[in-house]
């Protein structure tokens, strides 16, 4: 049976065809107000974009769950409704400036939070499953469609009409979506049980982690998402420093890769009939990858390359696409109706949480190549400038002040300090107190190198609080979401601090910071001693946190977020304190407090600090490891050795630097 003879689906496939117009028009009409109206500059244009993908990652769980409680027809047509009143009110709210079109952009991304969630959950709910791919197909034909007309007419309408009044096209658009889904005529909710939201979160991350072929989905989204922002931040590089492309031609070589996804979504029912999902999966994916690895051995500007690389880039989109398209249909055969909403907020949430790590390791590899290595897994024909100007808005934020080529045996060193500080982390909680001498020893900036340092040991804060899981699961929730709600807040005010203050300031500081984590990291034995007497007798039920607990879990986020080496120990003393809780489970809190304050840092140091990239890129790499392993070794190390190198080591370096 064709799809096109069934109503409901032809319904969902009209408003999804004009809310994706829409949302593409908008993604040009939207910036050129800012830009034509407002004066805005590439700095806020960075932060409208960023507005604009927040809603992603804070919103995404939550509204999953709200896919899965109400019909999902309620939440497409508010959804577009919602978007139609924002984008509405452009033309009369321009006037208040870029506050107020950074909050419609803010606003505009939840409600498309909301659409993107809901109508991916809508489909296995309206049609027959042998219709999944026919479904899907057609789908995902006019969303590509919509991606390569969108901007054109978004940016024609502004060449005839002012930028403010050519955004009343999506408001209209939105407005025909919504008309379109609001006659649905299957209305019938799941009844999913109305426990806790958390609760129901966490139900759909247990589906996707316990589900073979959602795990692997899952995983695989995190990869790509991760290697394709890496790609797509070297891959402009290349295309306009290797390469030496004038701009008109590359905005032609990325603009192909539309036609290719075009092709791939027609394609993609006929390809699972014919081959099957698993083959199409694995082939497609591995030679779209081959495709692209082509492009490295292209050289010159001449003709030949540029046709080459419109047909690899063609190519790639439609393998890429077919990919996308079949995985989806297998996510929705093997998720339950019931949970369908967490399941894609799930994956999508996860996915996008890898990106700006993918960013960071292209930005770190492109530096890389800059000195004549490889990039990536290919070779470059000849190698990246050096980059010491300001970057690209999606990894470099500020010039990247104190950029030190880090090569041979110092790629190691940084990679070593990296996996021992990691290690730190989850035990002793002194990290910085290795890495950071490291980085000033290569000659970066101490400003620079505290930034890059925050930022590079977040995946091994990461991987450390996942190795604590069990004991996470003990501490009663509301103590935990207060103890790391509270540490993030601190570390703001850290990271605003380190900012705001002359740079001059912090190198003053730095020595003496250092020695007074020694200081810390020498009594932290009796610290610990006094805690584990503590802890000895039994527990009862989990006091709250009192305003002293209070005040001072904050003051140390606030000293994480300036500098962060020992504020592990001070978090350990503070909370071990204020809290009736086990040290082993305290150390866990600890570790996940920590996590969450280099977090809020590390976002603000990629949008307004100094970083040097290829450092933090190298820290990261050796942190994963370091950080999970530490988690696992932290209740059996014997540390007392590892101490006094460390208090050495300290020492050293602090009257290295008062010198």
């Amino acid at each position: 049976m064709s799809l096109w003879t069934h109503r409901d689906f032809v319904r969902l496939w009209i408003g999804q065809s004009a809310s994706q117009l829409a949302s593409f028009a908008a993604g040009v009409t939207l910036p050129l107000v800012a830009v034509t109206s407002l004066g805005a500059g590439a700095a806020q244009l960075g932060v409208l974009r960023a507005v604009q993908q927040l809603p992603i990652l804070l919103f995404s769980l939550v509204v999953g769950v709200l896919v899965d409680r109400w019909r999902f027809r309620t939440v497409l047509v508010a959804a577009d409704l919602g978007r139609a009143l924002v984008f509405a009110s452009v033309p009369l709210g321009v006037g208040l400036g870029l506050p107020f079109l950074y909050v419609v952009g803010f606003v505009a991304g939840v409600f498309t939070v909301c659409f993107d969630i809901a109508y991916q959950s809508a489909l296995p709910r309206l049609v027959e499953r042998d219709q999944l791919a026919q479904g899907n197909s057609m789908l995902e034909t006019t969303r590509s469609a919509a991606q390569i007309s969108g901007p054109a007419l978004g940016g024609g309408l502004v060449s005839l009409l002012t930028a403010p009044i050519a955004v009343l096209a999506s408001a209209v658009l939105f407005a025909c979506s919504s008309l379109s889904v609001a006659q649905l005529r299957s209305r019938t909710t799941i009844g999913i049980p109305r426990t806790g939201v958390l609760r129901q979160i966490g139900e759909g991350l247990r589906i996707v982690v316990r589900d073979k072929s959602l795990r692997a989905i899952a995983a695989a989204t995190c990869v790509y998402q991760f290697g394709f922002t890496a790609l797509t931040t070297v891959y402009l590089l290349f295309l306009s420093r290797t390469l030496s492309l004038p701009g008109a031609v590359v905005g032609l070589v990325l603009a192909s890769f539309g036609p290719g996804v075009l092709i791939g979504s027609l394609l993609s029912a006929w390809l699972p009939r014919r081959f099957g999902y698993g083959p199409v999966v694995v082939f497609a994916a591995l030679i779209s990858d081959l495709v692209m690895l082509v492009t490295s051995s292209l050289h010159g500007s001449g003709p030949a390359t540029i046709a080459a690389l419109i047909v690899i880039n063609v190519l790639y989109g439609a393998l890429s696409q077919s990919v996308d398209v079949a995985v989806t249909a297998v996510r929705q055969l093997v998720t339950p109706l019931a949970v369908q909403g967490r399941v894609v907020a799930t994956i999508n949430f996860l996915g996008m949480g890898l990106t700006p790590f993918g960013a960071l390791l292209g930005g770190a590899l492109a530096a890389t190549a800059g000195s004549g290595r490889h990039c990536s897994s290919r070779r470059s024909g000849s190698s990246f400038p050096r980059c010491a100007s300001r970057g690209s808005a999606v990894v470099w934020r500020g010039e990247l002040t104190g950029e030190v080529r880090v090569t041979g045996p110092e790629h190691l060193a940084v990679v070593g300090a990296g996996l021992g500080a990691g290690i730190l982390t989850s035990t002793v909680g002194v990290a910085s107190l290795l890495s950071f001498p490291v980085l000033i020893a290569l000659g970066i900036p101490p400003v620079v190198a505290n930034a890059s340092n925050t930022l590079g040991l977040l995946p091994g804060a990461l991987s450390g609080a996942i190795g604590y899981r069990r004991e996470l699961r003990e501490v009663p929730r509301h103590q935990t979401v207060a103890v790391v709600v509270i540490c993030a807040v601190g570390a703001i005010g850290g990271a605003a601090l380190l900012l705001a203050l002359p740079s001059r300031v912090f190198a003053s500081a730095a020595p003496w910071l250092i020695l007074f984590t020694c200081l810390i990291v020498g009594v932290q034995p009796w610290i610990s001693r006094w805690l584990r007497a503590r802890s000895d007798h039994p527990h009862g039920t989990p006091r709250s946190m009192s305003p002293a607990t209070t005040l001072f879990t904050a003051l140390t986020g606030v000293y994480g977020g300036y500098f962060g080496a020992g504020a592990g120990v001070m978090m350990m003393a503070v909370l071990g304190l204020g809290l009736d809780l086990e040290l082993r489970i305290v150390n866990g809190l600890k570790t996940l407090a920590l996590l969450a304050a280099n977090l809020v840092a590390s976002i603000i140091f990629v949008f307004i600090a100094d970083l040097n990239l290829t450092a933090s890129g190298l820290l990261a790499a050796g942190s994963i490891v370091g950080g999970y392993v530490g988690a696992h070794i932290g209740r059996r190390l014997p540390a007392t050795l590892l101490r006094v190198l460390i208090v050495l080591a300290g020492v050293v370096a602090a009257v290295l630097m008062l010198r």
